[in-house]
């Protein structure tokens, strides 16, 4: 038998700096269904009920006597982003299962989209999303490709450039539980603009990426970005990234151009 434990929380956020979120007696919510979709609806209905008491206590942020969230799914959607920090999962058990099945965690978008799903075992815990399990999974990029981040829980930004380094190791069977996840190289670009920029390690799931759009990279090659990650992207391309290349790279230093001053 299945048992589906609907959980989660959803607090005002100032400024994703941590100690700021305001947590209440009913931040936090649970229950316990035997229907994944209505442990799913639990979950949405209570996330909703949270939002309009937060933004309720906002009182600047109403308009012709509406709430913000109210006006329009954008509103909803800004103030979401902005001022709020959530999280709603729905945790799988199987009790009838004499194979030690794992416990199945999914997350979803305050709409009801699903965003994550894990598989935890007793000694660990795999990413396994809805579409893994596809002929094309894990293939959509290749080494050397420059993408960006898609932000969750909402939209996609700009404020980084990733090069990826390794595609995942794709298994026999995509049937059973992998991680489909790129190794990459991690450029923000909002430090690289303001002080000094360096690459970190990364690592993202495949939905988690898109491709850089041509705009976006007109700005990088204006701003002078693409300067030094074009040979690292030809390194990779032509398979001469080391690992010990790779943490040198780590380490390097990129000021940004235009603060460049001769004296």
């Amino acid at each position: 038998m299945k048992i589906y434990h609907a959980h989660g929380y959803a607090v005002r956020d100032a400024g994703r700096i941590v100690g700021t979120q305001e947590w209440k007696e009913n931040s936090c919510f649970s229950d316990v269904f035997s229907d994944f979709e209505q442990a799913k609806e639990f979950l949405l209905k209570k996330f909703e009920e949270l939002l309009h008491e937060i933004c309720t206590s906002d009182v600047f942020l109403k308009r012709d006597g509406k709430l913000i969230v109210d006006l329009s799914q954008n509103c909803k959607e800004e103030y979401i982003a902005d001022h709020i920090d959530y999280a709603l999962i729905v945790s799988e058990f199987d009790e009838g299962a004499a194979d030690g099945s794992p416990k199945i965690d999914w997350y979803f978008r305050y709409d009801g989209t699903h965003l994550k799903r894990y598989f935890v075992y007793p000694d660990k815990t795999v990413e396994y999303r809805v579409g893994d399990e596809l002929p094309e999974a894990g293939t959509k990029f290749k080494a050397g490709d420059l993408v960006t981040y898609c932000g969750f829980p909402t939209g996609y930004y700009e404020e980084t450039v990733l090069l990826v380094y390794k595609p995942p190791q794709i298994p026999m069977d995509r049937a059973k539980p992998w991680e489909n996840r790129y190794r990459l190289l991690h450029f923000d670009l909002l430090e690289y603009y303001y002080d000094m920029g360096h690459f970190r390690d990364d690592s993202l799931h495949e939905n988690d990426m898109k491709p850089c759009t041509e705009a976006f990279l007109e700005e990088l090659k204006e701003d002078g970005v693409l300067e030094f990650l074009l040979p690292l992207q030809t390194l990779i391309r032509e398979g001469k990234m080391t690992e010990q290349l790779f943490s040198e790279t780590l380490d390097q230093k990129f000021c940004y151009p235009k603060f460049d001053v001769k004296r």
